[in-house]
């Protein structure tokens, strides 16, 4: 065991984990999980395949061979992606294992790869991938505060991602909004306010703003939010795209249509741009 080698299994972990999280999709009515297992030829030819119906009754003989290429295609790609998963999840755990064993239980390096591992468990969405997922960013944060302080970035990195696990997993609004501010916080005065740091913190307190109910707060951090990401990313990038997606939302719960309507247009704008 190598530190080097450690590092060249989390550096092939993230750089795969982006491809899997794009093939994978919750298994229908589960709320999450692992992709869907592919269909067998003979069960696609009998008639159902992963809660699909693809029967060949009477009433569905015009399904053509185009949506058996298409269904055996998606069967393939969720197939592959699960298989890839699991190899992700093994390369985690072995960069894991290994940092513990050679660099120590209060290594950065071991925090950095316990908050990798958790972002692939988060997006699964099942309790018992969301339990383990916790822990490992609670364990993550300790070893950053230890070793860094308090007003270290990478602590801050820390916060924010608990954060996310506590509201888009867990709906705990409080105390994810109380780690979103530590993290603001702390990335304002390492980064500047117009920072794209600083502008990931103030798009989720935003949407949570949102969710509370508090559309005026949601409003004014949507704002600066799109203000800093239109500044610091190229136009059409995803996170712009995704704030302006809030803001639009928040100015039609507020009932500012014309508003609303200038975000959709610049949604749109946008979107012809990236294609």
């Amino acid at each position: 065991a190598h530190p080097l080698t450690a590092a060249v299994y989390n550096n092939l972990a993230n750089l795969l984990r982006g491809k899997v999280l794009e093939g994978v999709r919750p298994a229908s009515g589960s709320g999450g999980g692992s992709a869907e297992a592919p269909p067998s030829l003979m069960t696609i030819s009998s008639g159902s395949s992963s809660g699909r119906n693809l029967s060949f009754g009477n009433s569905e003989r015009s399904l053509s061979e185009r949506s058996l290429s298409f269904v055996a295609a998606d069967a393939v790609a969720t197939s592959r992606a699960a298989s890839s998963e699991a190899f992700v999840e093994a390369l985690y755990r072995r960069a894991i294992a290994v940092r513990e064993q050679v660099l120590g239980s209060k290594s950065p390096a071991l925090a950095a790869s316990l908050s990798n591992f958790s972002v692939l468990l988060m997006r699964r969405r099942t309790d018992v991938a969301i339990e383990e997922a916790e822990r490992l960013l609670r364990r993550g944060l300790a070893i950053r505060q230890t070793v860094f302080g308090e007003e270290h970035p990478e602590t801050a990195s820390s916060y924010n991602l608990l954060g996310n696990l506590l509201f888009y997993q867990k709906g705990e609004l409080d105390a994810a909004e109380r780690l979103y501010q530590r993290a603001l916080a702390i990335r304002e005065v390492y980064y500047t306010r117009m920072s794209d740091r600083v502008g990931q913190t103030l798009h989720n307190l935003a949407s949570l703003a949102s969710k509370k109910g508090d559309y005026e707060k949601a409003e004014r951090l949507s704002v600066e939010c799109l203000q800093i990401r239109e500044r610091v990313t190229p136009l059409g990038h995803k996170d712009t795209m995704s704030t302006c997606k809030v803001l639009m939302s928040v100015y039609s719960k507020q009932g500012k249509l014309e508003d609303a309507r200038r975000i959709q247009r610049k949604l749109k704008a946008a979107e012809e741009e990236r294609d």
